[in-house]
């Protein structure tokens, strides 16, 4: 644990206040554009602009994590980078919603903090678990997190706890953590020079 509590300090300290404030911009930027119209019709833009400002963010503090030692570690860090993003992002979001009088937005912020780390955290880990890995392969891995960690979120922000959507998040986080956690090794019979 203590590994993995350096290297999110280390992530956060490193990265500094303006992703931060870019990310909390961005969002009151997003609420502040949203017609009301919208919300009539199921749109809630500023739940929609926090997706791709938290896969963003989450990839700036990844990528100035230092990459801890043991799988485990990896995994407690990525889960408490996500964790603080998205608590960032679900006080926004629930000070936007509360601003404009709306209940039914806090528990929406509260729904979206929860499908937020079930859709960023294995997308951080396969950012972290993929460093040191041929150019190739990791723009291979990462290219499918992405697209896989976007159409996840569409998905919980269309129709949130569907059952197909539950578990296609559960089989990309324990893909990712499957990967995280077992690094690849040298072949057995490689002479080790």
């Amino acid at each position: 644990m203590r590994s993995a509590h350096l290297a999110v300090v280390a992530a956060v300290r490193h990265a500094g206040v303006a992703p931060w404030l870019l990310v909390v911009g961005w969002g009151l930027f997003a609420a502040l554009q949203e017609p009301m119209l919208f919300r009539s019709y199921g749109i809630r833009l500023p739940f929609q602009a926090a997706w791709p400002a938290c896969i963003a963010l989450l990839a700036v503090l990844a990528a100035s994590c230092p990459k801890p030692r043991h799988g485990t570690s990896q995994v407690l860090a990525v889960y408490w980078l996500t964790a603080s993003i998205a608590s960032v992002l679900t006080a926004v979001l629930a000070a936007v919603e509360g601003a404009r009088g709306s209940l039914d937005g806090l528990r929406l912020a509260g729904g979206w903090c929860v499908g937020c780390l079930l859709v960023a955290t294995p997308f951080g880990l396969l950012l972290l678990a993929t460093r040191g890995q041929p150019v190739a392969l990791r723009a291979i891995f990462l290219a499918a997190a992405l697209a896989l960690a976007l159409s996840l979120a569409v998905r919980f922000d269309s129709d949130p706890w569907s059952l197909r959507t539950i578990a296609a998040t559960l089989c990309f986080g324990l893909a990712a953590v499957a990967r995280a956690c077992n690094p690849p090794r040298p072949h057995a019979h490689r002479h080790p020079r």
